[in-house]
């Protein structure tokens, strides 16, 4: 009762803002059937199909107050092996804003709130409240400075990213530095507060930060496997990024060091250290280059070995645990082969694991806001007593409006 009455109360809001004015309304509608192949456990085959809506809705009330909300709507069909109904109305804020209005063993409608706030902004004072995405990374793949919100680079069809319930304040020194604090509550009551400062020398941008994340909260317990993989244990964290140009090439570097506030008598918690660096640079002929490497000290088998490809697909579980491989390096080639025509090749090697990702992709614009495009992804991770190897491919059509 309580969920439908938020929903309702969202939707006649909606209908109040549409008919304002100084209004935006953009989203998108795809559907993308998709096949998966893999050996573990045995040689398997599923598939799956996309239907996925996203609509967003902006309201600049007046020149100080804003209103955001975002939704996705999504009908997935297909094997049951991958229609998991927690992990698809998965909400990790303090409100849960996700819905499955029917699920089946072969098809489920998921409903999804992951943006509904409202900024307020004065001279050089900026605060926004409620479900927001905060972004302090710099890196393309690896952000070990993302403390609030880390995604998956392999989740390819939500660009978006998840968003947390937050209370995010910025205030401008200057065009080029700001201070800014951040506390967000999640869905087992796990706070995260931190405070960043970032500002300009020599034409690159640099940034410090410091806080808690996971205090407090609910704890797992050790009988149960799926608590434990999920479970984030409560850490200080210190870190700092860069980001500029030398010669042509951009240049990015970032890294953060979490020091544990728990120990278990079954599960000892760690203090860790994760850094990312990059570098991209774009030819004349419009060819873009990209590398990346990623050293994490926390690198968890466990994840693979209990949820196979879905495991890589629900990586990284936070900032401090961002791969299950201590060594990651990326290399991506992206070239528009004409105004229409886009296609890129990437990769990702893991030393340490003796295996590696490999992915393709190609974007076509059939006519204006309609796009067709292929997407391929492969692994290879040495594991005992048996490899894990595992193909997808993805067609996805595309409209934007």
């Amino acid at each position: 009762m309580l969920k439908k009455s938020i929903l309702f109360c969202i939707i006649n809001c909606i209908f109040c803002i549409l008919n304002a004015q100084n209004v935006e309304f953009f989203g998108y509608i795809n559907d993308m059937p998709s096949g998966i192949w893999l050996n573990q456990p045995t040689s398997t085959f599923y598939w799956q199909n996309i239907l996925h809506n996203r609509m967003n809705f902006g309201w600049q009330i007046n020149k100080n107050f804003r209103f955001d909300a975002s939704a996705r709507t999504r009908l997935l069909t297909g094997s049951s092996q991958m229609l998991d109904a927690n992990q698809i109305n998965a909400d990790k804020g303090v409100v849960d804003m996700s819905w499955n209005v029917f699920g089946g063993e072969n098809a489920i409608l998921n409903m999804s709130l992951d943006r509904l706030n409202f900024t307020f902004e004065k001279n050089k004072i900026s605060l926004t409240l409620g479900r927001q995405r905060i972004n302090w990374g710099q890196n393309f793949v690896w952000n070990p400075n993302d403390i609030f919100n880390t995604y998956s680079f392999f989740d390819f069809d939500y660009p978006e990213r998840a968003g947390c319930d937050a209370l995010r304040a910025i205030y401008y020194h200057s065009a080029v530095s700001s201070s800014e604090f951040a506390v967000s509550l999640s869905h087992k009551n796990e706070i995260t507060a931190a405070a960043m400062h970032r500002w300009n020398w020599k034409n690159f941008d640099f940034q410090v930060i410091g806080g808690v994340i996971n205090a407090g909260g609910t704890k797992f317990s050790q009988n149960n496997y799926a608590d434990s993989v999920s479970y984030l244990p409560a850490d200080l964290v210190i870190g700092g990024a860069w980001s500029g140009d030398i010669k042509g090439i951009s240049c990015r570097g970032e890294f953060s060091y979490f020091h544990s506030l728990e120990k278990h008598s079954d599960w000892e918690a760690k203090n860790t250290f994760t850094a990312s660096v990059g570098l991209d640079y774009t030819f004349s002929n419009s060819l873009f280059l990209q590398t990346e490497a990623l050293y994490n000290t926390i690198n968890d088998e466990n994840v693979l070995l209990g949820n196979g490809i879905i495991g890589i697909y629900s990586q990284p579980l936070s900032a401090k645990n961002l791969s299950f491989a201590k060594w990651n390096i990326f290399t991506q080639a992206t070239y528009p082969f004409s105004p229409r025509l886009n296609g890129s090749v990437s990769s990702i090697y893991y030393p340490d694991r003796k295996g590696g990702y490999a992915g393709f992709s190609i974007d076509y614009s059939l006519i204006q806001n309609l796009n067709l495009a292929l997407f391929m992804q492969t692994f290879y991770i040495s594991l005992n007593p048996k490899p894990l190897e595992c193909f997808l491919g993805f067609v996805r059509l595309k409209y934007s409006f």
